[in-house]
C-alpha cells in the first residue's frame, strides 16, 4: 500500500486554541487542507521498514460535526516500526520567516491516545532534519498549535537540542502517529495544516519616576512600570539593571492578572533604571526610567480659618488629609495653640511635585464641601478647588517647587470670612452694592440697531423668509444660537428698516450674527471678513461672525448694517435739476412727491393739479421761469435736505389759481 496521494492548498480563516500558547490569529497561510485537488503533494510512508505507516488517501472527515469536508486517512499497520509515519514527496513552503506558530488537525480513533510527533525537514532531497516536537494525542479531532519561537527538547539524533523553527522555511513535514509504540492496525486522520503569526500578548511602559523627599541631598526614588496582557503566557521572569531596589507589585501580579503596576522602590538618585521582562518564548520586553532630580523637601505651613466654618458644626481637632497619606484620617494634624480660631501645621512635601489634599476635621469625622466653591465666580471655576467633577467632591491643590509655602485658606470656602460675592460695578445693571467681592455676574445693558434698507439676505429657508422680514433677532454662543423668541429679537414698529433692541450682556467679547425669520435667513459677512472688515471676529470657508468687545462705557447702541460691515450707501443726490410734468409718485392717496438733495435745486416744472410735491434742499431752491403749479396742486420748499421736512410736518400751500407765473421764486 504504497499509493501516493494529492494534496491541496486552500486559504481557511478560523479560530484555533493553541497547544502550547493560546493565540488570536488574524492572518492565517494555509498549507494544507485536501478539500479541492487543483493543488497537490504527494504523501508516502516515512520511517524504517518503509514506514509501516500508510496513506489511505483523501477521504471524507470521520466527525459529521467539523466543519471540515475532507480530511487524509493514514494507517498504522501491526507490526511496525515505532518511528514510522508519512511525509509529503514534493516541495511545501512552510515558511516562518514572518509567521512563528504552526497549526494542524489531527483525529485519532484509539481511545487509548498516544504521543504524536511532528517533524519539519529543510529539503525533500537531502532530510536534514532541523526541528521536532511532541504532542500528547486524544480520541476525535484536535486541534494542535507549538510557537516556533520555543526551543524544542528532542531525542531525535539528526536535531539539535534547543532548535527553533522561527525565522525558517521548511519543504517538508513528517507525521509519526503514536510515536514510540506499535499498534494493531490503527487509523488516523490529519488536516488543516497552517501557519499564522502570533504576537506578544505582554505590553509594558514606564510611567512614573517620584522622589522619595525623606532626606536631603542625595535620595532614593521610586519608578512605576505599567504592565499589561491581552492572553495569559507562561511563566514571567522579571529582571532590574542595574540591581537596584526593591521589585513588588502593587496592584497585583501580572503571571495572575491582566493587568498591574510594577514598582521598584529605593532606587538611589542618579541611577537609571531598567526593568526586563520575558515569558521564556516570544515576548522580550524592555523599559528604562531615567533618575529624576530629586530635591530636598519643601516645607508647607497650611493655615486654616476655622471662625466660619461651613458646615458649623462642632469640632475638637482638624487635619489634612489627600492622596499623599491614602486619604488618612489622621497624623497629619493642625494646632490653635493661641484660640484665634486659626489652625496651623507644618509638614514636608516632595519638591517640584502637586499635592492634592482638603481639610477635615475629627479624623473625617466630617469634612469640608467645596463643590459649590469650584463654580462660585459665576460659572467659572475659582482657584482653590480644581480638582473636581463639579458634583461630588473638588479638593485643593497646591504647585510645590523648591521654595515654601503658607497657606490661608477658610474651611469650606475658597473666601475668606465674610465675603459676600456679587457684582460690584455701580454702571451695572446688576450691581449688589453689598457683595465684597466680584464673582463676574455684572451684566450691561447694550443697545443694537441693524439696517436692513440695503441687505443682501442669505435665504436658508425660502419658505420661512419674507421680505421686510417679520421679526430680526441677535444670536450667538451666548445663546446657544437659539432662534427667535429668547429674549433676543429686535423691533422695528416705525417701519423705517432699522431693527433696534437691547440686551443684557457680560463685559467682554461678544460674537454674535443678525438672522431674520427664526433662521429663514442669516447676514453672510464672508466677504467683509476677505476684505479685511473691522466687524467680524471669527470666520472660516463657509461662516463669519461679529464680535465686539463689551465694556462699562460702550453701551450705547451698536449701529449696524445687516449683511455688511459698512453703512447703507446714501440715497440723497449731490443736487437736481428737475423739468417737465411732476404729478407725484403715486405711492399714496395724495400723490405725494420728494425731491430731496444736500445741493443745488432748480426747477421749471409743471405740477399737476392733483399732485403733492416737496423741493427739499441743504442750500437753495431756484424755481426757473416756466415753472408752475395748476389748481389744487399742493407745493411745498424747505430748506434742510435730505431727511428733512415734509407736506407732513408744516403748513402748506395749496394754489387755487391756475396761470400764475413763479419765477425766480427762492424760498
Amino acid at each position: 500500500m504504497n499509493a501516493n496521494y494529492k494534496i491541496l492548498n486552500r486559504l481557511i480563516l478560523f479560530f484555533v486554541a493553541c497547544f502550547m500558547m493560546t493565540a488570536t490569529s488574524n492572518t492565517q497561510t494555509l498549507v494544507l487542507d485536501f478539500e479541492v485537488p487543483s493543488t497537490s503533494d504527494e504523501f508516502t510512508g516515512c520511517g524504517g521498514g518503509f514506514g509501516n505507516v500508510f496513506p489511505q488517501g483523501i477521504v471524507a472527515d470521520p466527525d459529521p460535526a467539523n466543519p471540515s469536508n475532507n480530511a487524509l486517512k493514514m494507517i498504522k499497520v501491526n507490526p511496525s516500526e515505532v518511528w514510522g509515519g508519512i511525509c509529503n514527496l514534493n516541495d511545501l513552503n512552510i515558511d516562518f520567516t514572518t509567521d512563528n506558530e504552526l497549526c494542524f488537525d489531527f483525529y485519532e480513533e484509539d481511545a487509548a491516545g498516544g504521543t504524536l510527533r511532528i517533524k519539519l525537514e529543510e529539503s525533500v532531497k537531502d532530510i536534514a532534519t532541523t526541528w521536532v516536537t511532541d504532542f500528547t494525542t486524544s480520541q476525535g479531532w484536535n486541534t494542535y498549535c507549538v510557537n516556533t519561537n520555543i526551543p524544542t527538547a528532542t531525542d531525535d539524533p539528526d536535531v539539535m537540542t534547543g532548535t527553533t523553527a522561527a525565522g525558517n522555511v521548511y519543504q517538508r513535514i513528517v507525521v509519526f502517529p503514536d510515536f514510540g509504540t506499535c499498534c494493531t492496525d490503527q487509523c488516523y486522520y490529519f488536516d488543516n495544516l497552517y501557519v499564522n503569526p502570533i504576537t506578544c500578548p505582554l505590553a509594558l511602559s514606564a510611567t512614573s519616576a517620584i522622589c522619595g523627599a525623606n532626606t536631603t541631598g542625595m535620595d532614593t526614588y521610586t519608578a512605576t512600570f505599567s504592565f499589561s496582557q491581552a492572553t495569559a503566557p507562561g511563566s514571567l521572569v522579571y529582571t532590574i539593571t542595574p540591581s537596584a531596589g526593591t521589585l513588588s507589585l502593587i496592584s497585583s501580579d501580572p503571571n495572575f492578572s491582566t493587568s498591574g503596576d510594577i514598582v521598584i522602590t529605593g532606587i538611589p538618585e542618579g541611577t537609571n533604571i531598567t526593568l526586563d521582562i520575558t515569558d521564556g518564548a516570544m515576548c522580550n520586553l524592555s523599559e528604562t526610567i531615567i533618575s529624576p532630580t530629586c530635591e530636598p523637601p519643601v516645607s508647607i505651613t497650611f493655615n486654616v480659618d476655622m471662625n466660619c466654618p461651613d458646615p458649623t458644626d462642632a469640632f475638637t481637632t482638624v487635619h489634612i488629609t489627600g492622596p499623599f497619606c491614602d486619604w488618612c484620617g489622621g497624623g497629619f494634624d493642625l494646632m490653635d495653640s493661641d484660640g484665634d480660631g486659626i489652625w496651623t501645621g507644618t509638614f514636608d512635601f516632595p519638591a517640584n511635585s502637586n499635592l492634592e489634599f482638603k481639610y477635615i476635621v475629627d479624623g473625617f469625622g466630617s469634612q469640608e464641601e467645596l463643590v459649590d466653591d469650584a463654580l462660585a465666580l459665576n460659572g467659572t471655576p475659582s482657584n482653590c478647588a480644581p480638582i473636581t467633577n463639579f458634583f461630588d467632591y473638588a479638593n485643593r491643590e497646591l504647585i510645590i517647587g523648591t521654595s515654601p509655602i503658607t497657606t490661608n485658606d477658610t474651611y469650606g470656602s475658597c473666601f475668606p470670612c465674610g465675603t459676600v460675592l456679587g457684582c460690584t460695578d455701580p454702571n451695572s445693571i446688576t450691581y449688589n452694592p453689598s457683595a465684597t467681592m466680584d464673582d463676574g455676574s455684572c451684566l450691561y445693558e447694550v443697545s443694537f440697531s441693524v439696517d436692513l434698507n440695503c441687505a443682501d439676505h442669505i435665504v436658508e429657508d425660502a419658505a420661512a423668509f419674507t421680505d421686510p422680514p417679520t421679526v430680526v433677532t441677535i444670536t450667538g454662543p451666548l445663546f446657544g444660537w437659539h432662534g427667535s423668541g429668547n429674549g433676543t429679537d429686535l423691533d422695528d414698529s416705525d417701519g423705517d428698516g432699522i431693527w433696534t433692541g437691547s440686551l443684557q450682556l457680560p463685559a467682554g467679547p461678544f460674537t454674535f450674527t443678525y438672522m431674520i425669520n427664526n433662521w429663514a435667513a442669516k447676514e453672510n459677512l464672508i466677504d467683509d471678513a476677505g476684505a479685511g472688515g473691522t466687524c467680524v471676529g471669527e470666520s472660516g470657508a463657509d461662516f463669519a461672525n461679529r464680535i465686539y468687545t463689551i465694556t462699562t462705557t460702550n453701551m450705547d447702541m451698536f449701529m449696524d448694517t445687516y449683511g455688511s460691515c459698512s453703512a447703507c450707501p446714501s440715497a440723497c443726490p449731490p443736487s437736481l435739476s428737475l423739468t417737465g410734468t411732476n404729478t407725484g409718485d403715486g405711492s399714496d392717496a395724495d400723490n405725494v412727491a420728494d425731491n430731496e438733495t444736500d445741493g443745488n435745486l432748480s426747477s421749471d416744472q409743471t405740477i399737476a393739479g392733483t399732485a403733492t410735491v416737496d423741493y427739499d434742499s441743504a442750500t437753495d431752491i431756484d424755481l426757473l421761469p416756466g415753472f408752475e403749479t395748476v389748481i389744487g396742486a399742493v407745493f411745498c420748499a424747505f430748506i434742510d435736505g435730505c431727511g428733512g421736512a415734509s407736506a407732513d410736518d408744516e403748513n402748506t400751500n395749496t394754489l387755487q389759481e391756475s396761470n400764475e407765473e413763479n419765477t425766480s421764486n427762492k424760498k
